[in-house]
């Protein structure tokens, strides 16, 4: 079985390419694709690509610059694995990664493969703070469970699950055949942010996926990541936003992550013309959780326009009334959760819980050395496993 690592990438990010190729060729496994498709009219990447000289890297490249979702659906028919993750060019696998999916497949059969990820600030990430650590966006661990896609699209209609948490096609391993098939004329990624989009269209669609509480791949943010631009209203942000408005007319005039998430689960319903599926949504949680989110936008005037848009959508969606009392209920709740508050132990929560940031050694300055580095510290997890079993 021959399984497809996608990697788009773009003019201007080789030092992330690098590295990024980096783990995945040094993945003892040599029924690999590792498919770059290169959205430059340059063909910055090609040279680099030429430059590893193994055989398993394919390079591709579209005639013309596309917008990131048009992009990813360009890849998908390129794809010559029976299975397949897109990472970013920023991203990376995790060593010993590809032998695991075999595992997996092994073990489970061809099914999708959702895993505990995490996030590696590069060195130029913006923020002294931030920069060279790894943030956890899931517990690590050893657990395995399956999960039926309805709980988790009801769960992402709720409000109360992340996108993440869903069977995207990022980062995760995904049969090709589920996208393939499911792709109207050339398209499949109908929405501006693609891995939010099939977050929600596989889990609206499948019947299960397997959930593993181990680190398969790292996920990356440098200083020109679309997320990072955007949350800090950049050039690159901000370009992304009208690009990805022009093309796919979103339903919410937001740049956060969780009104997108909204937007998605609106057009999958409407799309797969399943009106049954609008009574799970959760508008005022959605909106809640945007505004808890703007937190960490760069700028007052944009949080306050953000909000006052928030606030439009509320009042169209009679769900102002909520949206206060959730946001009451948010307050309160932070004011009243300190009397006989108690910090959680290492024992408790151990270092690679949802949430926790660790700090890299000051050797790591890329997605690979980050990588070996969290490879190392996993050493301890079986130790802390067996000693909270």
């Amino acid at each position: 079985m021959k399984i497809t690592v996608a990697i788009p990438t773009i003019a201007g990010r080789e030092k992330y390419l690098t590295s990024c190729l980096e783990t995945c060729i040094s993945q003892d496994d040599e029924n690999i694709e590792i498919l770059v498709s290169d959205n430059s009219v340059s063909h910055a990447a090609r040279d680099l690509v030429n430059g590893c000289n193994d055989s398993r890297i394919k390079y591709i490249s579209p005639d013309r610059h596309l917008p990131m979702s048009m992009h990813w659906d360009f890849i998908i028919p390129h794809i010559g694995g029976d299975a397949f993750t897109i990472i970013g060019d920023d991203d990376g696998l995790m060593p010993g990664c590809i032998h695991r999916v075999r595992e997996l497949f092994d073990e489970y059969g061809l099914n999708i493969i959702h895993h505990s990820l995490c996030n590696y600030r590069w060195p130029d990430f913006p923020g002294d703070q931030d920069r060279n650590t790894i943030q956890f966006f899931h517990d690590l661990d050893h657990t395995a469970s399956i999960i039926k896609c309805a709980d988790a699209f009801k769960g992402l209609c709720a409000g109360y699950l992340r996108y993440v948490d869903g069977p995207m096609v990022y980062h995760n391993f995904i049969p090709t055949n589920i996208v393939m098939n499911a792709m109207r004329g050339k398209k499949y990624f109908n929405r501006s942010s693609p891995d939010v989009y099939s977050a929600v269209a596989i889990s609206s669609s499948r019947e299960s996926f397997l959930s593993v509480g181990e680190c398969l791949t790292i996920s990356g943010q440098g200083s020109m990541a679309n997320g990072v631009s955007v949350k800090q209203s950049g050039t690159t942000g901000n370009n992304f936003i009208s690009e990805m408005q022009e093309m796919y007319k979103p339903r919410f005039n937001s740049r956060t992550v969780q009104l997108a998430l909204l937007d998605c689960i609106f057009e999958v319903c409407e799309l797969d013309n399943r009106a049954d599926l609008l009574c799970d949504i959760n508008i005022p949680n959605h909106l809640a959780k945007a505004i808890f989110e703007l937190k960490s936008v760069t700028g007052a005037k944009t949080r306050l326009a953000e909000i006052r848009e928030i606030f439009r959508i509320a009042a169209r969606n009679h769900a102002t009334a909520r949206l206060l009392a959730l946001l009451a209920q948010h307050v309160i709740s932070g004011i009243t959760a300190h009397p006989g508050h108690t910090t959680k132990t290492t024992e408790e929560k151990h270092i690679f819980s949802r949430g926790n940031t660790i700090k890299c050694d000051e050797s790591v300055t890329n997605i690979y050395q980050a990588s070996l580095f969290l490879s190392r510290k996993q050493q301890v997890l079986q130790g802390f496993s067996s000693r909270t079993a």
